[in-house]
């Protein structure tokens, strides 16, 4: 018989335990932030043409920016037919044109698009420009493969990649046509039980990962993230950057000859860490998070009291972070940022349902 003061130490510890998580939880979601100061770098407009979200954007050397929009997932504040997937381009070099859509070839399956993340390469030979894109799917995730003809501006479908390890897609860094490094933000159990993805959520449990794709099969080459999300390299292609969205940080791989991966240092951004771009030119990082994340359609979605909006710039990431924050909203002008792209003093400032925005950047 386990004496009666027993059964109150171990009462009282599980409820200190529970009671721990919660606080923690509390501040992971960001609900601690009652206020936030709207500031912008510089002037910032709305781009005309998108209703239902920018939620990657990838910048070519030329300043040709592609956009997936038409997100749809349970909790978004539209129903799944006002969604429609899209791939959007922009021009910095000439930003009053707004977006244009990009036609699909005939062949390609448009009507169940649901694009999330997106990575684009390009041949250094031939220049030939291929667009990766995650789309989710009912059961399961797959990765489309497309041309960019740019006469006729038509993405040419080229091949459909399903593997056992692409289940919960949320970014890519395509580094071929066919070869990837791929985020899974949850575990392949919770894929397609929406109680089995609040529960990793809330208990914060680390069954994220990060596959290589080979162009025949995936394997783990990170383990033990907490909802990762953004993907991307150094320009030198040494390092790989992930952003680990609950525990709030930026993790820094060291990549190897063989694709596979070892953290080296782990930096603590204070935010929801979403989509990640990088300054060809500079290694500059320019970072898209959700500084109250539990206002999101990711976990409650409240029109009275939307999410905010943040956007840092990290200089040095490997080497003595230099970090600046370059626009913060409460909500008012953008719900939310996924992704920030920067191109020759402009940025372009995306959300994973919201609207896209346009700024100057007279930030040094």
């Amino acid at each position: 018989m386990v004496p009666a003061y027993m059964r109150w130490i171990v009462i009282v510890f599980l409820a200190w335990g529970v009671l721990q998580h919660l606080i923690k939880l509390w501040f992971t979601l960001g609900y601690h932030k009652a206020v936030l100061y709207n500031h912008q770098p510089g002037p910032c407009r709305v781009v005309p043409g998108v209703e239902h979200g920018a939620e990657d954007i990838t910048t070519l050397p030329n300043g040709l920016a592609f956009i997936s929009s038409g997100l749809w997932l349970p909790g978004f504040p539209r129903g799944r037919s006002e969604a429609r997937g899209r791939i959007l381009t922009f021009n910095f070099s000439d930003p009053e044109k707004g977006v244009r859509e990009l036609n699909f070839s005939e062949e390609f399956d448009r009507e169940s698009f649901n694009p999330h993340g997106l990575s684009v390469w390009t041949d250094p030979l031939s220049g030939r420009i291929s667009v990766l894109v995650i789309s989710h799917q009912r059961r399961k995730d797959q990765v489309e493969v497309f041309t960019y003809d740019v006469a006729t501006e038509t993405l040419e479908h080229q091949e459909t990649i399903r593997d056992e390890l692409i289940y919960s897609g949320n970014d890519l860094l395509a580094l071929g046509p066919d070869s990837f490094y791929l985020s899974n933000d949850v575990s392949h159990g919770a894929r397609g039980s929406t109680l089995a993805r609040k529960l990793e959520t809330y208990l914060l449990l680390p069954f994220g990962n990060v596959v290589f794709y080979n162009g025949t099969q995936a394997r783990p080459v990170a383990e033990g993230l907490v909802f990762p999300n953004g993907v991307n390299m150094s320009p030198d292609r040494r390092y790989l950057y992930v952003g680990a969205g609950f525990t709030e940080e930026l993790r820094i791989f060291r990549r190897f000859a063989n694709n596979s991966l070892v953290q080296i240092e782990s930096l603590p951004l204070h935010s929801f860490v979403d989509n990640i771009e990088v300054d060809p030119q500079t290694g500059d990082l320019y970072i898209g998070l959700h500084p109250v994340i539990g206002k999101t359609p990711i976990i409650h979605y409240d029109p009275w009291d939307p999410p905010g909006a943040q956007v840092l710039r990290v200089k040095n990431a490997v080497r003595g972070p230099d970090i600046t924050e370059l626009f913060v909203n409460n909500g008012t002008k953008l719900q939310g940022c996924s992704v920030a792209s920067f191109h020759k003093g402009a940025l372009l400032i995306g959300s994973m349902f919201d609207k896209l925005l346009y700024c100057q950047v007279r930030t040094l």
